[in-house]
């Protein structure tokens, strides 16, 4: 538990500080790059994170195997065989999505990005350096999950904060003091990734035990986990699909002002992904240890406690954002017109976002089983089927029915997903997972969040109301801990004075 307890910490101040710094740091690139030079940027990491999920399969099975083969002992050289051979097919991967966006530019700069200010001639040679940058950046993720899968999470925060520090804090500099210009800013990232994965690298090799002899690319590890990396990168892919597909369907079918506050509300909602991911990266690895030593009782309660953590930290916040929706737009935007024309599309895609985020537990224990295909297949049913609600309920009910489409994609999940799943991997556990694990908690969150909806002041001003939020999220939180069973106990444990030893 301690383990777990230091993990899910050092996740969530890593998770959490690359946002803040690139909340800080994005108006000072803005105003120094331009508008249409920020765009470029944008385009970059519109890229990015499309190109890097065609390497999440690759990811998740260094953090599996990681993860399995040091709960099994005596496997220190299979270990460094497995990180050589996936590295090698990894950094392939990179040095190929770099080269094709490298020799892609020139179509991209003149053909498909339209400015008025920049010239295609500039816009090419700055696509060229994104394609040096993605080649560099793109492997930061996979060694990442070799750290995670070693349980190396602690580390794997620090390096990320010093790294992003020098990142992004550094462009700064760079544009400041060098040149404020979009190449300057896209060299400083592409030295700055190249760093960050010489640094990941070598944490990542220092960490793993010592063997005789150097390690090989092994074709017979490649061959026995192809079928999973395929898998999950199926999944990332599909989920990609899915998370974008409504933005693609709403640009064409909302007005631009409408859609401007679709995508404004949506930005506020997805810092829950922040909490989701973190409770996920520190549970994950335990799983995937208690499977591979066949220790099907304590995995029965490690899952359970899983469970409750991410619906204590998740359904407080939620419950807490989405009952103060007009209060927290109001803090963040100022703007009453968009704060009623957007509070209730972020109560509804932050209530789809929780409860997208209770099922990360369910999908840590099928990839930690080596399962991919129920993942995959609900992902792909849920793409069908999600298209044309999407296009029926923004018909007549505008943003808010494509949010409502979003609540019941994710109802789905967890009435399908979480069934076929305990069945297959914890038969008997549905019951249980249901009542304790999310009914329990979440009726604690929505009651403390309603309750304090209905004695909160009414004449509080826009800043007033910021120490009146935390207390609300703060007593929501504590409620919520105290009704799950395996958290509740958790907290006595910590807190109980320890035993004095008697002579």
């Amino acid at each position: 538990m301690n383990l777990v307890r230091r993990n899910l910490v050092a996740n969530l101040v890593g998770s959490a500080y690359t946002p803040l710094v690139t909340l800080v740091c994005v108006p000072i690139y803005k105003g120094m790059l331009g508008t249409e030079a920020w765009g470029l940027v944008g385009f970059f990491v519109t890229l990015y994170a499309v190109v890097a999920q065609f390497g999440t399969g690759l990811n998740q099975a260094l953090n599996r195997e990681l993860s399995r083969l040091s709960a099994l002992g005596n496997a220190s050289r299979q270990m460094r065989d497995t990180v050589r051979s996936l590295e090698l097919v990894y950094w392939l991967l990179a040095a190929t999505a770099g080269l094709l966006v490298f020799f892609g530019a020139p179509l991209i700069g003149h053909y498909w990005v339209s400015a008025e200010d920049l010239s295609p001639d500039l816009i090419t040679r700055s696509v060229m350096l994104m394609g040096l940058t993605l080649a560099f950046q793109f492997p930061c993720a996979f060694y990442g999950g070799g750290l995670i899968g070693l349980q190396r999470q602690t580390l794997l925060a620090a390096v990320n904060i010093v790294m992003n520090s020098v990142r992004f804090l550094g462009a700064v500099g760079v544009l400041w003091w060098v040149s404020p210009t979009i190449h300057a800013f896209f060299l400083w990232q592409a030295a700055a990734s190249g760093a960050h994965a010489v640094v990941l690298a070598v944490c990542v090799w220092r960490s793993l035990p010592r063997a005789d002899g150097r390690p090989t690319l092994q074709r017979t590890i490649l061959r026995a986990l192809w079928r999973f990396v395929l898998g999950a990168s199926g999944i990332a892919l599909a989920s990609l699909g899915l998370t974008q597909l409504d933005k693609v369907l709403l640009s064409h079918l909302l007005t631009l002002e409408d859609y401007g506050y679709y995508m404004l509300a949506h930005m506020a909602a997805i810092g829950l992904y922040v909490v989701t991911g973190a409770v996920y990266t520190a549970f994950l690895p335990q799983f995937t240890q208690r499977v591979s030593l066949n220790e099907q009782p304590q995995l029965v309660e490690q899952y359970h406690l899983g469970c409750q953590v991410m619906a204590v930290l998740v359904l407080s916040a939620a419950a807490t954002a989405a009952v103060f929706s007009r209060e927290l737009l109001l803090v963040w935007i100022g703007d009453p017109t968009t704060v009623e024309r957007a509070h209730l599309v972020l109560s509804l895609l932050l209530i789809g976002n929780a409860l997208n985020g209770l099922m990360n537990m369910p999908y840590a224990l099928q990839l930690a089983n080596g399962c991919t295909s129920i993942a995959l297949t609900m992902n792909l049913v849920a793409m069908i089927a999600m298209m044309p609600l999407i296009v029926v309920m923004t018909i007549f009910l505008g943003p808010v029915g494509a949010a409502c489409v979003w609540v019941l994609l994710n109802v789905f999940y967890m009435l399908v997903g979480t069934h076929i799943t305990h069945r297959r991997f914890l038969p008997g556990q549905s019951r249980r997972w249901a009542i304790h694990d999310v009914l329990t908690p979440m009726a604690a969150a929505v009651a403390v969040a309603w309750l304090a909806r209905l004695v909160a002041p009414t004449d509080l001003d826009r800043w007033q109301m910021v120490p009146w939020l935390a207390a609300a999220g703060a007593a929501c939180l504590t409620a919520t801990a105290l009704a799950t069973s395996s958290v509740r106990r958790a907290i006595l444990l910590r807190l109980r004075p320890p035993t004095r030893r008697t002579s």
